[in-house]
């Protein structure tokens, strides 16, 4: 398994996404994180809630990506502080 990041931004939402980790809605000017990758050679782009990110980020902390499931659960983290 290979990961490659090509691009990330953090734009404000001029349509709704689905959140990759939580799977709810971001929400019309909402301001989310994008990122953009290849996967195995597949092309990806991700939509997350700024605080499913964080929450993403520190689950797969010195693990291999995507080794856990983050739709286990389907609940949205809650919301943090941290300015993206």
């Amino acid at each position: 398994m290979s990961y490659t990041q090509l691009k990330a931004a953090t734009p404000k939402a001029r349509k709704e996404h689905r959140c990759t980790y939580c799977g709810q809605k971001i929400l019309v000017g909402e301001t989310y994180y994008r990122e953009n990758g290849v996967y195995d050679g597949d092309m990806q782009s991700l939509a997350y809630h700024p605080e499913c990110y964080e929450q993403e980020q520190n689950d797969h902390e010195g693990e291999t990506f995507w080794e856990i499931d983050p739709f286990e659960c389907n609940e949205r983290p809650i919301k943090s502080n941290i300015e993206m």
